[in-house]
């Protein structure tokens, strides 16, 4: 990936990503429940565990 690539990405990162809880943890156990979690049901049914 180039870095003009890459910068722009994370530029549309910024801009759009949703605040979710898991997104600041460091328990990679955590990280993942949640990201399975997220692809089976709605994320608003996801934060709340």
């Amino acid at each position: 990936m180039t870095a003009a690539r890459r910068e722009a990405l994370l530029a549309w990162y910024d801009r759009t990503h949703r605040p979710l809880p898991w997104r600041n943890s460091r328990d990679p156990y955590e990280v993942l429940v949640s990201e399975v979690m997220a692809q089976q049901t709605q994320v608003s049914r996801v934060i709340p565990y």
